[in-house]
């Protein structure tokens, strides 16, 4: 039994296993990444160390993806495109998810717009090929490698593997969640889930993550920073 610690949220750094009868666990650093390639590696990094999560910093210096000649070219470095309103990102997103269904088996559809999930589902949005909902964490349909598409929630998307991602939705007002009048101690809650839940959503993937935001919200204040500093390329502004 394994706990990866970049997706705990609470600030709980203990696993405190033997109190609940599991003896003898360990605290292990893993020195291998063996699903995503350097660049989404580096913006995961990006945003477990510049976020109020369990912990402050990867261990590693660089990411040792063992991927060969083949697989490195199907990498890039994830991009963000805009699109105008709700009517706008699911355009961009079907038309995102056509374009990377014809180079990749599984690509995922992760929105933190709640909205968004049912509207990307219509079928009169002809995603083309076999699309999955997938409702809960740990359903059996995400975990099985059967090519398609893959639309789920944040919370839902733990433990899975893709080829590719698109994430949708995580725009600013939405992600972090409003904190409205709550205190400081639930907004560093709230922002902690956020950098958890992209966090999680980024590294789904093996070659590829696409941002699409809404451009009358603009990208995440998270998101920012990854943009100034290259981790994230700006494409296809509208």
């Amino acid at each position: 039994m394994t706990f990866d610690e970049a997706q705990s949220i609470g600030g709980q750094r203990s696993l405190g296993l033997e109190s609940v009868g599991i003896e003898n666990s360990q605290k292990k650093t893993l020195r291998f990444v063996h699903r995503s390639c350097p660049a989404i590696f580096a913006l995961a990094r990006d945003l477990v160390e510049r976020g109020p999560l369990v912990f402050s910093e990867f261990n590693t210096t660089e990411s040792i993806a063992p991927m060969s000649a083949k697989e490195s070219k199907q990498c890039a470095v994830p991009e963000l495109s805009y699109a105008k309103g709700q009517e706008g990102v699911l355009k961009r997103v079907v038309n995102q998810c056509s374009e990377l269904r014809s180079r990749f088996a599984r690509v995922a559809v992760i929105t933190f717009d709640a909205d968004l999930v049912a509207r990307i589902l219509d079928p009169s949005n002809r995603l083309g090929g076999v699309v999955h909902h997938i409702k809960e964490r740990g359903e059996l349909l995400g975990a099985i490698p059967q090519p398609g598409t893959y639309v789920m929630l944040p919370e839902a998307c733990g433990g899975l593997e893709f080829d590719a991602v698109i994430i949708a939705g995580a725009d600013d007002g939405r992600v972090p969640t409003p904190s409205g009048d709550l205190g400081p101690e639930a907004y560093l809650y709230l922002l902690e889930e956020a950098h958890t839940e992209l966090y999680t959503a980024v590294t789904r993937s093996k070659y590829r993550v696409v941002f699409v935001c809404d451009s009358l919200r603009g990208p995440s204040p998270i998101l920012k920073e990854p943009l100034s500093i290259g981790l994230i390329h700006e494409t296809h502004v509208k």
